[in-house]
């Protein structure tokens, strides 16, 4: 059956779906949801079986993309008798489609915070497991592997000042398998490419494994920017299944900037966008010529870099700054590949 809608969107706590593009678009259907914060949104199933819509108190709302009706909603119950507030991401759907994630925060802006990933069936919603408690609030959408077995994710405690980056195993019921925390500054929400044509970075050419980028964020307070620097993690390329193997690399000297979004890792892993701080648009530009060989394109490339991403962007711009100057983009970029 061919669906018709080509846009989908949510304007304050409202879910509405556009018909094909028209002159004069029409909507096809609206349905309320539970309140919706910064950074909650939707995904669409690429096969357009169902909408997904997190909202801020933590419930997941499946609704059907031809008439809007509700095929159902879950909310997890806090350990602590206080209502999970979801961190400021949406539900992300494993490549083979039989489960998704998202995170919720227990005592959001507290000392207290737990960050905890919930993982559901899919098509029915029913609830699979609730991963072992992470320190601090969650931050933006966890990133499955794309053999499904594990859950990536970052989450920032002390009040949102200190970076953590998890790993929680999916086979394993949400058990907490690796973490690594910095007291430098928060980190911003993940991005991830499955099965790249190559590790775009350091000396990982050769590495087709799940590559996930995320970097520095800015406090709660802060006013102004803070320290800059990105960081990546992907399995070695003879990876035994031993978590010994975990390691987070440094991919960049600091920079002049921080993120509040997750980047789009596009082109199947030659190409990067982040929103990033006083508005910028960063870019690194990677692609393959008629023989197979990679080389860099972009603009202001004026470095000679090849586009990897451990080096200076290849290309960017610049928009009107909001208030503070500092701010950065609020959303992740899209392409159309």
């Amino acid at each position: 059956m061919c669906r018709t809608i080509n846009f989908l969107f949510f304007i304050a706590g409202t879910a509405m779906a556009q018909d094909s593009f028209l002159d004069t678009p029409t909507r096809k259907w609206q349905v309320s949801v539970p309140p919706m914060g910064e950074g909650n949104g939707i995904v669409m199933e690429t096969d357009d079986r169902a909408v997904f819509a997190t909202s801020s108190d933590g419930t997941l709302t499946a609704l059907d993309p031809d008439d809007g009706s509700k095929n159902w909603d879950f909310q997890p119950s806090a350990s602590n008798g206080t209502v999970p507030l979801s961190s400021n991401g949406q539900v992300a759907i494993s490549q083979d489609k039989k489960f998704m994630v998202y995170s919720v925060t227990e005592d959001a802006d507290s000392d207290n915070a737990i960050c905890k990933v919930v993982a559901l069936g899919n098509p029915a919603g029913d609830l699979l497991w609730i991963s072992d408690r992470l320190e601090g609030e969650c931050a933006g959408t966890p990133v499955i592997s794309s053999d499904g077995r594990l859950v990536f994710l970052t989450h920032n405690s002390n009040r949102g000042t200190y970076g953590h980056f998890s790993i929680v195993s999916a086979q394993g019921m949400g058990r907490a398998l690796f973490s690594r925390a910095n007291t430098v500054a928060p980190y911003s929400p993940p991005g991830y490419v499955w099965n790249p044509i190559l590790g775009n970075f350091q000396d990982n050419e050769n590495n087709q494994r799940d590559v996930i980028i995320w970097s520095y964020a800015p406090t709660p307070d802060a006013t102004e920017v803070g320290p800059g620097r990105t960081f990546a993690f992907q399995l070695n390329s003879d990876f035994n299944n031993s978590t010994s193997d975990f390691s987070v690399d440094v991919l960049s000297p600091e920079v002049d900037w921080q993120a509040t979004t997750a980047p789009l890792i596009a082109a199947n892993g030659l190409r990067l966008y982040w929103s990033v701080s006083r508005s910028k648009l960063r870019a690194w530009i990677r692609s393959t010529n008629s023989t197979g060989a990679t080389n860099s394109t972009g603009s202001n490339n004026s470095t000679g870099n090849d586009g990897k991403f451990d080096q200076e962007r290849t290309g960017g711009f610049d928009f009107a700054r909001g208030d503070p100057s500092s701010l950065a983009g609020f959303s992740t970029p899209q392409v159309d590949d």
